[in-house]
């Protein structure tokens, strides 16, 4: 019986790639790209997966690094093998190509194609460590036809054709001024089980899609906060429901004999983030306004916002994370109310979440204690948007971040 259930388990998945193929593919024929793991060490071999529709000789096979600059280039045969892999799940007879990556290349995000993305990390320490959420983007990930969570896949493997994310396309000139200013390294969001890729960075950026995390993932972070590490966070949620992990695939339940598709929140398993960083969706929610979604500042002589001018942060977004607060309807600022060693609201918006309608989301930070270090969330996954970086002031809090957590 187990069996069974993962044969069809895997072909659920399938089902679900063939869609995202179908719908990436600007005509009848289509191929995606992944390679043979979520992330590969530095000058290591990778192997890349072709899986198509159609044959075709001496295709043109580009990769580029995030900022554009082509570290591979190559030819490869495409081959005709979409339906050999669609009823396993796992493309066991995908076209597999072996490349050697240039020798100037450097940990970061990495795309095949210009979209399908994949981690190189680095075993030197490095200053600053960014958290690719790889794993919550293939959860996320829609080309039309809905997403895992859409079509109740219970069961997921993680090598697989993940789609960059416009929240990574727009923090490419925030990490650009990451690598000229700091050592930096990459891993992605389950490698977060693995403290040792990131325990000596000073800094971890976590950012985007962190909805999913598994119990070692959320521990994990606790604990580099506690021994001193510093988090920027730009998401609208961390940590809020739980996955399972084992052998790159993922789980939403912790039976592996669960056929049922349940999301299960950390808050229902008595286990949140809220008594460790005070944190949550809860306290945030939805925007009041969808016009001039400005953050109001609270603190202006804080160093992040050294060059602003004003008292707004202009800024574009509809969801957001945020602490318990009171005082809202105050003249004064609102003012965040936990056990913590340094609690400090820095700009806000005013929020309203299932029935709560004085939410407070925004730029907060955070020491849970005297010798922990501290989190600084910027309020919201909209943070890292295009259309919110280009923004001179949004630009400027972003490295200002950078530089106060890593003084």
């Amino acid at each position: 019986m187990f069996k069974e259930l993962k044969i069809l388990k895997l072909s659920l998945f399938a089902i679900f790639l063939a869609i995202i193929i179908w719908r990436v593919s600007e005509s009848n024929k289509y191929s995606v790209f992944f390679t043979n793991g979520i992330s590969h060490e530095l000058s290591s071999k990778i192997e890349i997966i072709q899986a198509g529709n159609y044959n075709s000789a001496d295709e043109i096979l580009v990769v580029k690094s995030l900022f554009g600059n082509v570290v591979y280039k190559g030819k490869i045969d495409f081959a005709d093998n979409i339906q050999e892999g669609e009823t396993k799940g796992e493309f066991p007879n995908a076209n597999v190509k072996q490349v050697e990556l240039v020798d100037s290349c450097e940990a970061g995000i990495y795309l095949i194609s210009e979209l399908y993305s994949f981690v190189i990390h680095s075993k030197e320490n490095a200053d600053i460590t960014v958290v690719y959420p790889y794993a919550n983007n293939l959860i996320y990930q829609d080309e039309g036809y809905g997403t895992i969570l859409y079509n109740k896949v219970v069961e997921f493997n993680l090598i697989a054709p993940v789609l960059v994310d416009e929240c990574t396309m727009g923090l490419k000139e925030l990490f650009m001024f990451c690598a000229d200013n700091y050592s930096v390294n990459y891993i992605t969001d389950t490698e977060l089980e693995n403290r040792g890729l990131y325990s000596s960075s000073k800094l971890l950026v976590i950012y985007g899609q962190t909805s999913f995390y598994t119990q070692e993932m959320k521990n994990n972070i606790i604990e580099f906060l506690k021994q001193g590490g510093n988090i920027l966070l730009m998401s609208s949620s961390l940590a809020n429901n739980a996955i399972w992990l084992e052998n790159n695939r993922v789980r939403f339940s912790e039976s592996s004999f669960s056929d049922d598709f349940t999301i299960s929140s950390w808050l229902s398993l008595g286990n949140d983030l809220r008594s460790e960083i005070g944190l949550s969706d809860r306290f945030g929610g939805k925007a009041k306004t969808v016009l001039g979604q400005s953050y109001t500042i609270s603190n202006s002589s804080h160093e992040v916002f050294e060059g602003m001018e004003g008292k707004d942060v202009p800024l574009s977004a509809m969801h957001y994370i945020g602490a318990y607060c009171e005082g809202l309807a105050s003249d004064s600022s609102p003012i965040p109310k936990n056990d913590f060693y340094k609690s400090e609201l820095l700009a806000f918006n005013e929020c309203y979440n299932k029935g709560h309608k004085d939410n407070v989301g925004g730029m907060y930070l955070i020491q849970p204690d005297s010798i922990s270090g501290v989190i600084l969330s910027l309020g919201t996954e909209d943070w890292c948007l295009s259309k919110n970086q280009s923004n001179k002031e949004v630009f400027t809090i972003s490295k200002n971040a950078i530089n106060f957590l890593l003084k």
